[in-house]
């Protein structure tokens, strides 16, 4: 319903990138990628619930409205990165030992993705928001993800090289407790300050200045969104 138009030809749910520009998509395509999104977020709460059983039969339902929508699209969008690592995860909650060759494809299909979306070296990623902060995260759960794959599949080397990978990106994404209690005292909740600090450095006084432009910037958007748009 919300992919579809009404019956007076207004569109439904629009997509929008990462700044908050809405995409023009065919109809089809934003149909899928609409339902793909969706199916991703309900199986995220239930994998924040801990059911994983579920959550993978979600994830693996949205996969297939990915795949109706252009190669070169999910190519340049990180959505679909994002569900092959999802998928991945839930095969390691779940101890599924026999998906061992399929979450190797997977997270390595989530890694190309990731290169064409952000950079080699995160490069696009910081030109375009000006920070690497909160995708760093991703590249923890990737690289931990590959390790215990490879440990077994038996190649104990690779795996330890992917620990260490994982643990230096794990490092430069911890926010010290009391960086985060100075931020959150300057009017801010937890998860705003703690993007902020990841940003910033931790640095906390751009990192208040940094809350509070990315709050100003959501508002900023949802005000844009609710607005009528213009007529002559």
């Amino acid at each position: 319903i919300l992919g579809s138009d009404d019956e007076l030809g207004s569109p439904g749910l629009q997509i929008t990138d990462q700044k908050g520009q809405q995409i023009d998509l065919p109809k089809e395509e934003r149909t899928a990628l609409i339902l793909a999104m969706s199916l991703h977020e309900k199986g995220k709460a239930a994998m924040r619930r801990s059911d994983y059983e579920l959550a993978l039969v979600l994830l693996i339902e949205a996969m297939e409205e990915y795949r109706k929508c252009r190669l070169e699209l999910l190519n340049t969008v990180d959505n679909y990165a994002l569900m092959n690592l999802d998928i991945a995860w839930c095969y390691l909650k779940l101890g599924n030992m026999t998906e061992l060759p399929n979450a190797t494809s997977r997270l390595a299909e989530c890694e190309s993705n990731f290169v064409r979306s952000y950079g080699p070296n995160l490069e696009r990623l910081n030109a375009l928001k000006g920070n690497i902060g909160e995708e760093s995260v991703l590249f923890v759960r990737m690289y931990l993800l590959q390790a215990v794959v490879q440990y077994h599949s038996g190649h104990k080397a690779k795996a330890a090289e992917l620990f260490r990978k994982a643990e230096h990106q794990l490092s430069k994404v911890l926010v010290p407790e009391d960086a985060l209690d100075e931020v959150v005292a300057a009017g801010y909740t937890k998860a705003e300050a703690r993007l902020a600090l990841r940003v910033t450095d931790n640095n906390i006084t751009a990192a208040i200045r940094q809350a509070q432009q990315t709050r100003e910037r959501k508002e900023t958007i949802a005000k844009e969104e609710k607005e009528p748009p213009f007529e002559e």
